[in-house]
């Protein structure tokens, strides 16, 4: 008669015998928790930019949903082509690897106009497309969409990955109900068997499970599993463990009643929110003692420049200029006294900006390309007087060139194209770009400006203008504007 202990050891041995052979499992292991719906928009954009930095850029993520005892994502993702047009991607994300490809259009249900509208303003600027609709973008490469493309993770993108599954707060069952880590081992492995997850998992030296059985043999490639798997398991413990601990002082901050404390984490979720999901505020300040001091003084900076760069804050001082202006105009009959007064409002534009002095050596911090060289006069006049009016040293600004006909602005490669047209007003138009690149509030009140204006849905400027060489991807939001174009909509920005 076995002993317990034999017994034990018996059930174990065949248990493992089925995670790593070809026998398969009738019924499902109740111990395993179904995929949960994934609706947090915060989730959703941050997963959305990951794959963005991937593929070129999405208009969103959806169908999301988490396996939460593989830690796994699994969701759709929209790219639009043209305004009538999409390709879709299929994409799994753990936080090792992010695989993904692209799926049947048809599959997924066309979008409407107003759910258009909303894409169109909850994009995220990614790299621009660069491969042919039907392909892919795979390590830096195209092909073909109907291939897998993956990757191993850096650091940065599995702490963000990390980040959002605590985010969603789903626990795996055989991590809360006690149970040894040998026993959840051979559960995992059975499980990642029986979902095909073992196919693309890496388990050594960059190999998967069917690379160690050729080369090595199948104990070779069971042994690779199983302490893969162990270390998978170690860091979901340790995951869930540092979850619980940052739940429990949210918690207790919450029910504190302390002002102070309650208004030091509204700091740091809005200062250093990408670290929430991986430390709690006691352990962020002890190793952050510095960063740690100024915490509440930032974080009142931020909230007055909030309140400075509001819609509402600038309108009104808006309105207020013009409003004055206005009232010395229709007081005065001769068109020369008028443009006195229109000299008078410049020159104090430039007075309340940035110093002449400080705005040349903005401009001559810039670099021009030597394709500019026939307007760069043009171009250095404009931008000084940009960069004094505003105020704004535009950080994100490192050259003016000219590389297309069609002027345009770049903040990932840091230009302005000042387009085979030079005039200053191009000039600034573009250079206002870079201060919503340079000042993300300002963007946003522009954004809600030209939403406050709207009076429907976005439409393709080809349209509205009759001009044919926009581009199908070109919109904007009508209204009574001075041009159609100060309606269009940038991905991210207006």
């Amino acid at each position: 008669m076995l002993t317990e202990e034999a017994k034990a050891r018996v059930l174990s041995e065949v248990a493992f015998i089925v995670a790593t052979g070809n026998l398969r499992p009738e019924t499902d292991d109740p111990s395993f928790a179904e995929p949960v719906a994934v609706e947090n928009m915060d989730v959703l954009r941050v997963l959305r930019s990951l794959l963005s930095k991937e593929v070129g850029q999405l208009v969103r993520v959806f169908e999301l949903t988490l396996d939460p005892n593989t830690q796994t994502f699994k969701g759709k993702a929209e790219q639009r082509i043209t305004l009538g047009r999409s390709q879709y991607y299929g994409f799994t994300m753990t936080p090792e690897r992010t695989v993904y490809k692209l799926i049947d259009s048809a599959a997924v249900q066309s979008f409407e106009d107003a759910e258009w509208e909303e894409a169109i303003e909850f994009a995220a600027a990614g790299k621009k497309l660069k491969c042919k609709p039907g392909n892919v973008q795979c390590g830096g490469k195209c092909q073909s969409g109907s291939l897998n493309c993956g990757h191993e993770n850096t650091p940065a993108q599995r702490q963000k990955i990390e980040g959002m599954i605590q985010v969603v707060g789903v626990r795996s069952p055989q991590l809360a109900d006690g149970s040894d880590i040998d026993q959840m081992v051979r559960n995992q492995i059975i499980q990642d068997r029986r979902t095909g997850t073992i196919d693309y998992l890496l388990l050594r030296d960059g190999k998967t499970y069917d690379d160690i059985r050729k080369e090595s043999g199948r104990d070779a490639a069971d042994e690779a599993l199983a302490i893969a798997t162990r270390k998978r398991i170690e860091r979901r413990i340790e995951s869930e463990r540092l979850a619980k601990t940052i739940k429990d002082e949210r918690e207790q901050i919450a029910l504190s009643g302390s002002d102070r404390a309650k208004t030091e984490l509204q700091a740091f979720d809005r200062l250093h929110g990408d670290q929430r999901g991986s430390t709690t505020l006691a352990d962020w300040k002890k190793n952050n003692p510095e960063l740690a001091k100024t915490l509440n003084s930032r974080y009142k900076e931020e909230l007055r420049l909030d309140r400075q760069f509001s819609l509402e804050s600038l309108f009104a001082n808006g309105a207020k200029a013009t409003k004055t202006l206005e009232s010395k105009l229709s007081a005065e009959p001769s068109e020369f006294d008028r443009l006195k007064h229109m000299r008078a409002f410049r020159q104090q534009l430039l007075d309340r900006g940035m110093t002449s002095d400080a705005a040349l050596k903005r401009v001559n911090d810039l670099e021009f390309a030597p394709s500019i060289a026939e307007q760069e006069t043009v171009t250095r006049n404009a931008a000084q007087q940009f960069f004094q009016v505003t105020g704004q040293s535009l950080p994100s600004l490192i050259d003016m060139r000219k590389t297309t006909d069609r002027a345009s602005a770049d903040n990932e490669g840091g230009w302005v194209n000042i387009g085979a047209f030079t005039q200053p007003e191009t000039i600034y138009h573009e250079l206002g770009h870079h201060v919503e690149f340079s000042n993300p509030r300002i963007g946003d009140a522009a954004r809600q400006w030209v939403d406050s204006r709207a009076t429907g849905s976005v439409q393709q400027l080809s349209r509205m203008t009759g001009i044919s060489s926009y581009r199908d991807n070109e919109v904007a939001k009508p209204d009574h504007f001075v041009n159609p174009y100060v309606g269009k909509i940038y991905g991210d920005l207006s």
